[in-house]
């Protein structure tokens, strides 16, 4: 069961507000995460941090690393951008299992794996950072001028935990209805940088249908049944499904449509289910993917560009909302409705 911890900020440092930080806590074995607001006696230490380099703006960003346990994750205030995750195999060596860029020219080049929004390419502030007990945690703020994201301009904050049971949460909040997508399209693969495959791994996707963008412009739900992009039963990313082709996943990136779960009596919020399920057989290592977006954007490097040279063959995975575009019979995601977006990726060395 993963700690409950928040922090009070040290009122003596810059940046540092005291103000309790909103932890996400996902526990195995409950079907769904709560979000708790806590409090530690003790003074949170800072978090290990490092110049990540000088954006086209003059702005200087940093990265900071935070640790639990054998777990190492590494993000960015340029773009509030994760950049890498170390976890150790099962008797195995500490390994890095996800991949950004090595400095802030990279995410500016559009290389990275935030460049969905502009708000992705510009310095957030950090609002409060450190380590107490088993808890690292990072908060990071953004101030919207009009129209980018929002109408009127707001204030959106991304707090980031990481806890000693390998629990790695994100919770996206603004104080204006729209929340947009989280900057989470990352790069994994279970077997370490020597894998040189990622089409080995077992994938499990709890998705029945997929979204198919028509020639209208509209998206549209197809059933997975029976096609190449069935991962309903966990199999083998490169293994051909049975069917009349006997094909393979192409890797192209694919849009599922994850199943609403609503509201539960007094809660404020939508509930977290698990998405995907992420298995690499040599090293023991597990990802486990809960969000409470509404679709999940998944495509494989490997798969779809073969020959990448020396890029690792990965497999990128990015919560997202349902689209504007798609018709779905009163099934869509209220973006407009939320403000508030949770993702918590749990990485388990388990045998």
């Amino acid at each position: 069961m993963p700690s409950t911890h928040s922090a009070s900020s040290n009122p003596g440092q810059p940046g540092r507000r005291r103000a309790p930080v909103c932890v996400l806590i996902a526990a195995l074995l409950v079907p769904c995460a709560s979000v708790q607001c806590v409090t530690v006696d003790a003074e949170p230490g800072d978090l290990a941090s490092r110049p990540f380099g000088t954006a086209a703006d003059g702005s200087r960003s940093r990265v900071y690393s935070l640790r639990e346990a054998a777990i190492t994750v590494r993000v960015t205030d340029f773009g509030a951008t994760l950049l890498s995750v170390e976890a150790p195999a099962v008797n195995g060596p500490v390994e890095e299992v996800l991949w950004g860029e090595s400095d802030v020219s990279g995410l500016e080049r559009g290389l990275g794996d935030a460049t969905l929004l502009s708000w992705d390419q510009r310095l957030w502030e950090v609002l409060d950072q450190g380590q107490a007990g088993d808890l690292s945690f990072l908060r990071l703020g953004l101030e919207d001028k009009p129209l980018s994201p929002f109408p009127s301009g707001g204030r959106t904050e991304l707090t980031i935990t990481l806890d000693g049971s390998g629990d790695l949460a994100m919770e996206l909040r603004a104080n204006e209805p729209g929340v947009p997508v989280l900057p989470t399209a990352l790069r994994w693969n279970l077997g370490g940088a020597d894998a040189g495959t990622v089409l080995d791994h077992v994938l499990e996707v709890m998705a029945e249908r997929v979204l198919a963008l028509g020639s209208d412009g509209v998206h549209r739900p197809v059933p997975v049944g029976g096609t190449t992009l069935d991962f309903r039963a966990a199999r083998a990313v490169g293994s051909p499904r049975r069917n009349p082709h006997g094909e393979p996943w192409n890797g192209r990136p694919t849009l599922y449509l994850l199943e609403d779960m609503p509201r539960t009596a007094g809660s404020q919020q939508r509930p977290m289910r698990c998405a995907l399920r992420l298995r690499h057989p040599g090293s023991g290592r597990t990802l486990e993917l809960w969000t409470d977006y509404g679709c999940l954007l998944l495509s494989c490097d490997e798969a779809s560009r073969p020959g990448l040279g020396p890029l690792p063959a990965t497999l990128v995975i990015q919560p997202v909302p349902v689209p504007e575009t798609a018709a779905l019979q009163g099934a869509q995601d209220p973006l407009l409705e939320e403000q508030s977006r949770r993702i918590a990726w749990r990485l388990r060395p388990v045998p």
